[in-house]
């Protein structure tokens, strides 16, 4: 076999095997996503069924006031320059 023929196996190799773990992460991705919906609508079932509201509270938006980044304010200077 030729050198070229032989890194165009390899790359063919390397592309079906990336191509493969694609597909089984999007087949997880997806069964993942099922799962939690199930489970999120039998958890609303069961809420509405019984009338009850979590017991846990889920959080919020953030409620910070300003902007994270903000510097405080430079001291005065003694002197003028």
């Amino acid at each position: 076999m030729s050198v070229i023929k032989k890194e165009i196996s390899v790359n063919n190799l390397l592309q079906n095997a990336r191509r493969s773990r694609r597909e089984e992460a999007k087949l997880d991705s997806d069964r993942t996503s099922k799962r939690l919906l199930s489970t999120l609508l039998k958890q609303h079932a069961v809420r509405a069924v019984t009338g009850k509201t979590p017991a846990v509270a889920r959080p919020g938006p953030s409620t910070t006031t300003g902007d994270m980044f903000e510097l405080p304010l430079l001291p005065e200077p003694d002197r003028p320059l």
